[in-house]
C-alpha cells in the first residue's frame, strides 16, 4: 500500500524530522499491532484486525522554511481476507493519495481516503474488494 501525505503546523524547527518519522511510522506500527496474529480477540482495538504489515519504506522531505514536511510510506502487507477498506491511525495528517498493488507485479488500485479527525484515523476505500494476498 502506498500512501503520500503531509503535515502542517509544526512549532519547533528542530522537531520536523522526528515528528515526520513518527507520523509516518505510527500508523503502520499500530496497523501491525492490530494484525490477525498480533493481539488476542479479547483485547479491544480501534482498528480492524485484518491487514498484517511486514515492512515499511519511508521517505520524508522536510520544509524547514514552512515548518512542514511531505512524506511517503510504502507498506508491505498481507490481507488474510478480502476487504474494500483499510483503516490506520492518522492524527493531523493530510493525505495526497493512497493505492494498493500486488506485491509481485500488477496494476495499482487507487483508493479514496477519508479522515475521521475525532477518532484520529484514516480509512482508504477501494472501488472493489481486494482479494486475500500480499500487497504494497
Amino acid at each position: 500500500m502506498k500512501i503520500s501525505r503531509g503535515f502542517n503546523g509544526l512549532k519547533w524547527a528542530s522537531a520536523p524530522f522526528a515528528l515526520a518519522l513518527a507520523g509516518l511510522v505510527a500508523p503502520a506500527a499500530v496497523l501491525a499491532q492490530a494484525g490477525e496474529a498480533g493481539l488476542p480477540a479479547s483485547v479491544t482495538t480501534q482498528l480492524p484486525r485484518g491487514p498484517v504489515p511486514s515492512h515499511y519504506a519511508i521517505k520524508v522531505t522536510p520544509d524547514a522554511a514552512n515548518l512542514t514536511f511531505d512524506g511517503e510510506v510504502t507498506i508491505d502487507l498481507s490481507l488474510p481476507r478480502a476487504t474494500q477498506a483499510i483503516t490506520l491511525n492518522a492524527a493531523d495528517l493530510i493525505f495526497a493519495s493512497a493505492s494498493i498493488a500486488p506485491a509481485q507485479r500488477g496494476r495499482a488500485t487507487p483508493g479514496t481516503v477519508s479522515v475521521d479527525a475525532a477518532a484520529q484515523t484514516a480509512t482508504i476505500r477501494f472501488a472493489r474488494d481486494i482479494a486475500p494476498g500480499r500487497y504494497k
